[in-house]
């Protein structure tokens, strides 16, 4: 199982277009929602989730995130993302990078 000694920083870019209505609604819920999802992915109490659990996270986040963007209405604003989940243990650190839309990232 992960340790006490784990640690997990999230951040996020977010390009928005047609107005500031979507990057504010992301920049404040997004990581809390990344945080559910990956909650529900561990397989057992403190242990660490695979990497193929975080990346199902991430596409199950991303249409959340989305589905409650058009719920509030925000069909004439949008925004790309690029996120980076990173964990750290006492021997490594390991980063997982997102993105939708046309935002991309260099690691």
């Amino acid at each position: 199982g992960e340790s006490d000694d784990v640690r997990w920083a999230f951040y996020a870019v977010y390009d928005g277009h047609g107005g500031r209505q979507a990057v504010d609604f992301c920049e404040a819920r997004f990581h809390s929602v990344i945080q559910d999802e990956l909650r529900t992915v561990r397989p057992r109490a403190g242990a660490a989730p695979s990497d193929e659990a975080i990346g199902e996270a991430f596409t199950r986040a991303f249409k959340r995130m989305d589905d409650q963007l058009r719920l509030l209405g925000a069909w004439r604003c949008g925004c790309t993302a690029t996120v980076v989940l990173a964990r750290r243990t006492a021997t490594a650190l390991r980063l997982h990078v997102a993105n939708v839309g046309d935002s991309r990232s260099i690691v």
